[in-house]
């Protein structure tokens, strides 16, 4: 009987030894890395995150536009900005160890350590307000902007795990970003960064972290250009192209470019994080270093385009009503985009703080990037290439002649050349060459009726969008690719597609057809070089631009334009002698005074109030209008009407407002710069527009970028005697 009791207790001795051996060996063994660095972290801080400096942006001259600077930013855990159980405890436990908590029972501190937690996050916020003067409810706005950020990005790694096969609850998904401090206040001044370090950080759930700040220098002439800085979306997030890469992906409320440059080389611009461990003596464990982005070098002349700027400017300034004006310089042969100039602008510097007096101007429209974002009707700018679409279609002998009669039918009160409306005499027998100098209409009505508007839009589209369709173009977003109507688009928007009518409007550039200013300058590029080219507006970015020769287009053809384009400005009678002629530079171009409806620059607002009260306000915007209405009430719009026009309509024949259009190119025997410039209701284009292309011209030549060079333009004009007497412009 006592052998057996031994026997069970040896056993039982036994059985336990080898249940601690082999707990042993799983702690020291199977799950030694672990622990080890579950102890080491122990004795680590948190890892800190490098952030990389953002590209330059700099213009063709190498003159610095846009960099990174040094600032800092007031930081908070996500555990606090989420209000996180788990890392509240973790703040709680912090909190039991002070010494007023220590003599209370468990319970108790437990109780009133996570209490104290609460209050003093509450607290944080109203502190922060008075300190950085930033309101309260702005403040957790951007808290719960921030936590909408990483909860979408949470929800995305939740689904693209379970498109894998992986089943676990979205709250399981571990995020980098849930054990990161987030920006909830950027680039603080010292003033408030030495408030914050007195009256906020007694608890220590602020930081103030050295960040960056994006500094633009004098660059109010490409403000437009150059674009913003914003704050990441969470469809930025959801859509990143190395949203799986960790030290690159963006973060919540990371900077990122939300127009112009610093949207389209957004993936040149931005760099890739670095990371640095320390233990808790503040020695480097491990880093890795920030790689910071690609700087970008523009094709834009910043000196040029400042001084394009101010011509433009003093332009919109003579010729009132004009409501703003817009030029583009392109240099034929690399395609390369000097200058894309757009009055007014405004002062990037003050744009958050004037935001909303450069919304509601309705009239001059400063946010407006005209020379790519604004598509106007291009009137007889266009005609050299209604030309080229009749030849390439074998529908037009160049050599024939159309002759003006001031009309094109005699018992109808419509279709009338632009010496009828000046009451000058018609120009008579016009072969092409004589028809581009003059910009005879009733030679381009007849040759848009002939050939069609669906040839001419066919042509039209491939020269002005290139093969390509103009999809990429120069990859701002603002870039619009101009109108050129399709006949099933026609047909959805007025229930009939292409008529004779519309072959005549378009010869002329009118009608439904509108072009940017750049694409009017590189449409000049391609008459210029003879083949098409895409523009581009950073140097050495790497895309292949091909050349594409003009479908059914001879170099006879092409010269023949030439020829009209070189007696419209250089011989007497064509519409740009008077205006764009210059001395020392032989230019070729065309004039163009394109019909516009003026814009409604103010509306009548119909409101109406839950109690059925009806309000009318008279604003140029919705957000005006609202912020007029009594803020006690919630409104909803019934209706809006127009209140005014700008420019002023007014009734009668040739009354009709117009953008005054002045394109063309220069040299004429080695063609180096194309030139589109539009000035918004200006008038004529031949007395308006012309001079001003005549001084962009002047600038050019005098530029320190060698641009024009003044011996090739005197060679060039002595070859080209003028002739023929002098008349009105069109």
């Amino acid at each position: 009987m006592f052998e057996r009791r031994l026997v069970i207790l040896l056993w039982c001795a036994v059985i336990c030894a080898v249940g601690l051996i082999a707990r042993l060996f799983q702690l020291q063994v199977l799950q030694g890395v672990y622990f080890r660095s579950m102890s080491e972290s122990a004795l680590e801080r948190p890892p800190e995150t490098l952030f990389p400096l953002r590209g330059r942006i700099l213009d063709r001259n190498g003159i610095l536009l846009v960099s990174d600077e040094p600032a800092y930013d007031v930081t908070i855990h996500y555990g606090v900005l989420s209000m996180d159980p788990d890392y509240l405890n973790v703040l709680a436990r912090r909190v039991r160890r002070e010494p007023a908590l220590r003599d209370l029972p468990a319970a108790e501190a437990t109780r009133r350590s996570r209490e104290l937690v609460r209050e003093r996050i509450a607290a944080m916020w109203v502190q922060l307000s008075r300190a950085s003067g930033v309101p309260t409810a702005e403040l957790r706005a951007r808290r719960d902007e921030i936590c909408r950020r990483v909860e979408a990005l949470r929800t995305y790694l939740w689904r693209a795990r379970a498109n894998r096969g992986f089943d676990e609850p979205p709250e399981d998904v571990r995020l980098a970003e849930d054990q990161m401090r987030h920006s909830v206040l950027r680039d603080v001044s010292p003033q408030v960064r030495a408030a914050i370090d007195m009256q906020v950080d007694e608890a220590g759930l602020l930081r103030i972290e050295p960040s960056v700040r994006r500094e633009a220098r004098d660059i109010s002439p490409v403000c437009h250009l150059i674009g913003r800085m914003g704050e990441v979306s969470a469809k930025q997030m959801e859509q990143d192209p190395v949203r799986d890469d960790e030290r690159r992906r963006y973060l919540p409320g990371e900077p990122v470019g939300v127009s112009g440059v610093e949207r389209a080389a957004e993936q040149m611009l931005r760099g890739e994080r670095g990371m640095r461990q320390k233990d808790l003596d503040g020695r480097v464990l491990q880093q890795t270093d920030a790689r910071d982005g690609r700087d970008i070098r523009l094709t834009i002349d910043l000196a040029l385009q400042k001084q394009l700027s101010e011509i433009l400017s003093q332009a919109v300034t003579a010729h009132p009503p004009s409501t703003g004006a817009s030029c583009a310089v392109i240099d034929v042969r690399t395609r390369e985009v000097l200058a894309l100039a757009s009055v007014p602008g405004f002062e990037p510097g003050a744009y958050n703080e004037k935001y909303n007096t450069l919304r509601d101007d309705t009239r001059g429209r400063p946010l407006l990037f005209r020379a790519v974002s604004e598509e106007y009707p291009p009137g007889s700018i266009l005609k050299p290439l209604a030309l080229l679409a009749g030849i390439s279609s074998g529908v037009i002998n160049p050599a024939a002649k159309v002759e003006c009669r001031g009309r094109l039918f005699d018992n109808v009160d419509a279709w009338f050349c632009w010496t009828q409306w000046r009451e000058m005499p018609p120009h008579g027998p016009m072969n092409a060459v004589e028809a581009i100098q003059h910009s005879c209409n009733i030679y381009f009505y007849t040759l848009g009726q002939r050939v069609g508007a669906d040839r001419l839009m066919d042509f039209y589209r491939l020269v002005l969008r290139g093969p390509g369709g103009g999809t990429d173009g120069i990859s701002l977003v603002e870039e619009r690719r101009g109108y050129m109507p399709t006949d099933a688009e026609l047909k959805s928007r007025r229930g009939s597609g292409f008529q004779v009518t519309d072959g005549r409007n378009y010869a002329l550039g009118q009608g439904e057809i509108q072009v940017t200013p750049l694409q009017a300058a590189n449409l000049y590029a391609t008459l210029a070089s003879g083949v098409y080219r895409d523009p581009t507006l950073v140097r050495d970015d790497g895309r292949a631009r091909p050349a594409f020769a003009l479908p059914g287009v001879s170099a006879a053809d092409l010269a023949l334009v030439r020829e009209g384009l070189y007696r419209c400005v250089n011989v007497a009678g064509g519409t740009a002698y008077e205006g764009a002629r210059m001395d020392d530079m032989v230019v070729c171009g065309k004039t163009g005074s394109a019909q516009a409806v003026s814009r409604v620059s103010e509306w009548k607002y119909t409101y109406e109030a839950r109690d059925g009260r009806t309000e009318e306000v008279i604003a140029r915007t919705p957000e005006e209008a609202q912020a007029r209405l009594d803020p006690g009430q919630t409104w909803e719009l019934r209706s809006r009407r127009v209140a005014e026009r700008w420019p002023p309509v007014e009734t009668g024949r040739g009354k009709d407002r117009t953008h005054a259009w002045f394109a063309g190119f220069a040299p004429r025997e080695d063609p180096r710069i194309a030139v589109a410039l539009v000035i918004e209701y200006g008038g004529s284009g031949g007395k308006v527009a012309a001079p001003v292309g005549r001084r962009v011209w002047e600038l050019l030549m005098d530029s320190p970028g060698g641009y024009l060079p003044r011996d090739a333009a005197l060679e060039g004009r002595a070859r080209r005697p003028v002739s023929e007497p002098a008349q009105d412009l069109e």
